[in-house]
């Protein structure tokens, strides 16, 4: 927005109102830019440098206060039509340069607070540089001292490395509060000098030109080197060479460039080996002719799609794809949800499980296989929180159990109730929110509360167990 209101300010020539709202979206844009550059360098002194770790949370103000100030000061020389034709510069611009009123308006409402945000952003980066060689001194002598004592030091390397990654993610927020001192500095100083000495200086005035205009390619530049950009990108290319480039190169190996990736022993990804003429001869197996018929050959614009994703993307690293499955075995659920699914699953099970046609010998059955699931002494894997005390048909009285209190005391062993029906939400054994195994065994008898004393631990249920479990929900 900057740099449209700035050409558009020098493409006009004439007087005009259209000349006026130029001049004023360039200097709204310029304070606003500045502002919120200026809100970086904050959040870096008061989190990085003075380690404020207070309950208020400062960022939801950083943008309104930001637009509301710069709206405001821009607002100001409206009142008095200092916007418009400059004739002296004869461009769009404030009114009568040269004179004591304009200089006036222009520092008290544009170069002040460029000046101002520049020695502002030149002191954070200074305070930022000390408190980095400061951190890094600290990390050195840490790393020095723990190597005598190695289980103390592998103990702090998981410490030292994460603070090394702080430091790597400061140093690129640091280039935000640099920006504003490369481009706005020569833009105060040309308008200075042409006050005080009466001339303008044409090679500050064209560096003035070139440094307010880049000024969005450089905030492009450092914001490309964010840590969450990065990731967005990596998650981005693991999406694109599922959908197209595997597929791609399965469907048309003789198409492709040997781009794609194939699950290794340890769930990663590589590069799969390129095919070589060599590869064929020494084979023992026979060598089939592919033809390249109408069949086989892909159309335009999947050639196209192809070729432009491995030539603007890069292969995914194993890291990257380490990361996005661990990212998405850990999905987050609120509580509210957890406790609105329990509650589902209570009345579903009170409603649809049970069976009046229940022989003795069925619960002799029931109960034996339900003490097969206890004998095991295992817990399996709990998500959830039974925050309150629950009934069905008041057989049943439920525990507060909290999740991270699990492995640590006695507490119920949960399990999942397999269901085939789409009305019900619950599945299969070992879900996020299982079911208490008390739940089924009440049913049986409503006097019985289980508890079992075993660590947390998690293994994989067969399809045995499944059906068994099955097959006594739905006889109770």
């Amino acid at each position: 927005m900057y740099s449209i209101f700035q050409i558009a300010s020098l493409a006009v020539t004439t007087p005009g109102r259209l000349c006026g709202i130029t001049v004023w979206g360039w200097v709204f844009t310029s304070l606003l830019s500045i502002f919120l550059t200026n809100c970086i360098a904050i959040n870096l002194l008061a989190v990085f440098v003075h380690e404020y770790r207070g309950r208020y949370n400062l960022e939801k103000y950083y943008v309104p206060i930001s637009f509301i100030l710069a709206l405001t000061l821009s607002l100001v020389p409206v009142s008095v039509d200092m916007y418009g034709w400059d004739e002296p510069e004869s461009v769009c611009w404030f009114r009568g340069s040269g004179e004591r009123f304009n200089i006036m308006w222009q520092w008290s409402t544009l170069f002040a607070w460029q000046l101002l945000s520049v020695v502002y952003c030149i002191f954070v980066v200074i305070a930022v540089m000390v408190k980095l060689k400061s951190a890094k001194h600290k990390l050195a002598n840490t790393s020095q001292k723990s190597q005598a004592n190695q289980s103390a030091a592998n103990k702090l390397n998981s410490v030292i490395k994460q603070k090394n990654f702080i430091l790597v993610v400061v140093r690129k927020v640091m280039c935000y509060p640099l920006v504003p001192i490369i481009t706005q500095t020569p833009n105060f100083l040309v308008e200075t000098l042409a006050y005080t000495d009466r001339k303008v200086n044409y090679e500050l005035l064209l560096m003035t030109y070139v440094c307010s205009s880049i000024q969005g390619i450089l905030d492009a530049l450092v914001f490309s080197q964010d840590v969450a950009v990065a990731k967005s990108l990596d998650n981005l290319s693991i999406y694109f060479w599922k959908k197209y480039i595997n597929p791609y190169e399965e469907q048309y190996p003789h198409k492709s460039h040997n781009k794609a990736i194939a699950p290794t022993r340890k769930n990663t990804l590589e590069l799969k080996p390129p095919v070589t003429s060599e590869s064929y001869t020494n084979s023992s197996s026979p060598i089939i002719e592919v033809k390249d018929d109408y069949q086989s050959q892909p159309n335009f614009l999947e050639w196209l799609r192809y070729n432009l994703i491995i030539k603007i993307f890069m292969a995914p690293t194993c890291e990257a794809v380490e990361n996005t499955k661990t990212s998405e075995k850990s999905p987050e659920t609120s509580q509210h949800e957890m406790q609105a699914l329990q509650q589902d699953r209570l009345e579903t099970l009170a409603t649809e499980c049970c069976d009046d046609d229940v022989t003795d010998d069925d619960h002799l059955k029931n109960k034996q296989s339900i003490s097969s699931l206890k004998s095991s002494s295992t817990t399996l894997s709990f998500a959830g929180d039974i925050s309150n005390e629950t009934t069905a048909n008041g057989l049943l009285s439920g525990t507060q159990l909290h999740p991270q209190s699990a492995l640590s005391h006695s507490q119920f062993a949960y399990v999942g109730l397999h269901r085939r029906s789409t009305s019900t939400p619950w599945d299969s054994i070992g879900n996020e929110n299982p079911m208490p195994v008390s739940i089924v065994e009440n049913f049986v008898s409503s006097s019985v509360h289980i508890r079992i004393e075993s660590e947390a631990s998690s293994v994989e249920r067969n399809e045995r167990e499944q059906r068994e479990l099955e097959c006594i929900v739905k006889k109770l």
